[in-house]
């Protein structure tokens, strides 16, 4: 672990220095290093001892690519002392400081530097945008309300150019149709001069008249949906209380409907199987059915045993 800068005095050539992951606490004995562009030095104990600790960034005044995340930098003073003061500084990563979150942050963090650093390019884990960087000039010179007011002012900028290019594309149109009709003039004059004939100029055609009256067409309006102030201030509808155990209820209702449909379409489906397969099955004719029928046998005069029930009518008569 690398816990101090030094031994880089003939390295006067040098264009990146890594010295990230280590326990530097001062960045110093850079002076020699004139040609120095890039300097990675994040996850180190950078800041412990106060703005002091980043004064040697000053010694390379063509650093423009600068990496002090993840370091003890807590003191706000360091945009204004040091990072405002390098000339060409314009890519920044400065995340995971004191001063970049939490209570001893500076105010507006992003804004702010962007504002402050006019060549700034990159910030952290973003571009700076042409467009964002109007946004901060415009915070910090008057709060939310310039801003807002930039904001409008862009969006009506893009609006008008948007307009000058539709212009600007009429405008071409128009000249080529009118190339195009003195080119197909001149040939068919040639061509009438050839022949010993007179040539005559064309009358314009509804064409040519549909084609002006596109020309003259005016640009298409843009319209802005402005809010009603009255209702501006009004508080939105109170959200609709839902009672939990009813939609359990409902929905396990719902469950039990379907089930039992469904059930009920299966046994349609079974009594339509069962009546296809009675229709399919061949029609057997009545004199095709062969019936067995079991003859009484005749019992013999000795198996007869009369009972004692037998009644004399004989006796009776």
């Amino acid at each position: 672990m690398i816990k101090k800068i030094e031994g880089l005095d003939k390295l006067v050539n040098l264009h990146t220095l890594n010295l990230q992951d280590n326990f530097i606490q001062t960045i110093e004995n850079l002076g020699e290093c004139k040609k120095l562009d890039t300097l990675y030095i994040k996850n180190n104990r950078i800041g412990l001892g106060g703005i002091s600790d980043l004064e040697g960034l000053l010694e390379c005044p063509l650093l423009t690519c600068v990496d002090v995340q993840n370091c003890k930098i807590d003191d706000q003073n360091v945009l204004d002392n040091i990072f405002c003061k390098m000339p060409n500084l314009k890519v920044l990563y400065c995340q995971n400081n004191a001063i970049s979150k939490g209570p001893n942050c500076i105010k507006g963090y992003r804004k702010t530097i962007v504002a402050k650093i006019p060549q700034l390019r990159y910030l952290d884990d973003r571009p700076v945008f042409a467009d964002d960087r109007r946004h901060a000039e415009a915070w910090f010179r008057g709060g939310i309300e310039e801003e807002r007011k930039e904001r409008e002012l862009i969006r009506q900028e893009e609006r008008e150019a948007h307009h000058e290019y539709h212009r600007k594309f009429k405008e071409m149109m128009r000249k080529a149709r009118e190339e195009k009709r003195l080119a197909d003039e001149q040939k068919a004059k040639a061509e009438a001069e050839a022949k010993g004939e007179t040539w005559e100029a064309p009358i314009p055609t509804d064409t040519t008249t549909a084609n002006q009256v596109l020309e003259e067409k005016e640009e298409p309006q843009v319209y802005e949906i402005v809010e009603d102030e009255s209702k501006a201030n009004e508080e939105p509808p109170a959200l609709e209380q839902v009672d939990i155990e009813k939609e359990r209820e409902l929905r396990a209702q719902e469950a039990a409907n379907a089930e039992r449909k469904q059930e009920f379409e299966q046994r349609i489906k079974r009594q339509q199987e069962e009546r296809q397969q009675l229709e399919e099955e061949p029609e057997v004719k009545p004199e095709e059915i062969e019936v067995e029928v079991e003859q009484p046998s005749l019992l013999k005069d000795e198996e007869i045993v009369p009972t004692e029930d037998v009644t004399n009518f004989e006796e009776l008569d």
